[in-house]
């Protein structure tokens, strides 16, 4: 919510009129955010006062009091507003950390005021106005989550097209002819790229947690992997992929399993309003999927040769490729195709389980009800809520997952 306007004047009954000079803010949605501004004259006399009263200090010159910019997401009900008001609260007023220069104490006495022989006293406090404000966020039931993942410089040095740009004031004082003390925000909302990177990241984590699994003697000296019967380093998996269809936690079944949600997300990437926005979302997608099964090569399976995991690397995008293809195909044909190219990729194209019995065909076929229901409900989602919707949130569960839905359907 937009903070507490001063643009207000009291009536003499008591009622609050608002002043003829309010303009309606400035806002522009993008992607399930919307973004609101306000630029407004600086405070008259009486919005002054009020705002003097209420922080005890001495305000700058000039206050923009009903200035403000507001992001929030609209679903979520998340936001952050920068507001005058709560910028000037976080200036120190104890005069402990306030800027030290030879006119500050000039400065300080000019503001004192003399009435009818009484002197008001400014209390010390930091003169430049200083203030370590970062926004005031709006009450929401995220919460905040500490992370390690940088920030993608390189995508920010990017020429990306300006969508949307503004430049807020919210004080400002010259310091008494001694320099000059501002506080603005000022913004730009450009494409995707930025905002599709870190979105990216977190949809891949979503298909990649599905099937994931951990070796532990990986970090043990001396400790032989387990292999499969073909030799692939075998791990421990929970989850429904390896405890009721029974596939095997390997790399292979890891990246076969992430891939057939890359592509569940792909389909509903190809709604985007443009080919440059798929584009863009896709390959940030298919990154995040090769960063991480490269830490896993070097990390859980011990190829510390680059030029390995390279030529790997390499396979795994033909793999891609393939599968987009295959993918395709069965969704347009029928469920007796797609559930071939299931069986070619999840079973490797097998006619026996890892136990060495026939396959049990209604595995496939529950994995072909899995996609369906994913992809009907990723098509009611919006892309902007699409993290949201994947995992389980507020005690339900998310698209991503079994549900026994998937199980009656094939019964």
């Amino acid at each position: 919510m937009p903070p507490r306007s001063y643009a207000t004047s009291i009536s003499r009954t008591g009622n609050a009129t608002v002043s003829p000079d309010t303009k309606k803010p400035n806002s522009f949605s993008i992607r399930g955010f919307r973004i609101t501004t306000q630029q407004l004259p600086i405070l008259k006399a009486g919005g002054i006062e009020e705002m003097t009263k209420k922080l005890g200090i001495a305000p700058p010159e000039m206050i923009f009091g009903d200035n403000y910019v507001t992001i929030e997401h609209e679903n979520s009900g998340w936001g952050i507003t920068f507001n005058a008001y709560d910028a000037l609260d976080r200036v120190d007023k104890t005069g402990q950390a306030m800027l030290k220069v030879a006119y500050s104490r000039e400065w300080q006495k000019s503001r004192e005021r003399t009435y009818d022989g009484i002197k008001e006293v400014v209390k010390p406090f930091d003169w430049s106005y200083t203030t370590d404000y970062k926004g005031t966020l709006n009450s929401s039931g995220y919460k905040f989550e500490m992370t390690t993942e940088p920030i993608p410089i390189e995508l920010l040095k990017r020429p990306d097209p300006i969508l949307f740009f503004d430049n807020v004031i919210l004080y400002e004082d010259e310091l008494a002819d001694n320099g000059v003390s501002m506080l603005s925000c000022k913004f730009d909302s450009t494409a995707e790229t930025y905002v599709a990177y870190g979105i990216t990241q977190k949809l891949f984590e979503a298909c990649s947690s599905q099937a994931d699994y951990r070796i532990p003697q990986a970090s043990q000296k001396g400790v032989q992997i387990p292999k499969t019967e073909t030799g692939e380093d075998l791990g421990i998996g929970q989850g429904w992929w390896y405890e009721d269809l029974g596939l095997l936690p390997t790399f292979s079944t890891w990246s076969q399993v992430t891939f057939l949600h890359m592509y569940l997300l792909t389909v509903r990437l190809r709604a985007l309003p443009s080919r440059e926005s798929l584009r863009t979302y896709s390959r940030h997608l298919i990154d995040h999927f090769s960063h991480n099964a490269e830490y896993r090569m070097d990390v859980l399976h011990g190829l510390t040769s680059r030029g390995i995991r390279n030529k790997y690397l390499k396979d795994l995008f033909i793999q891609w490729r393939g599968i987009l293809a295959a993918y395709d195909e069965g969704l347009v044909k029928g469920d007796a195709v797609l559930g071939a190219a299931i069986w070619r990729n999840l079973w490797k194209a097998n006619y026996t389980g890892p136990d060495g019995k026939d396959l049990d065909w209604t595995k496939v076929a529950r994995v072909v009800a899995y996609m369906r229901r994913v992809l009907s409900e990723l098509s009611k989602v919006n892309e902007a809520d699409l993290v949201f919707a994947l995992g389980r949130s507020g005690g339900k569960p998310g698209i991503f997952g079994h549900r026994e839905v998937d199980k009656k359907l094939v019964e």
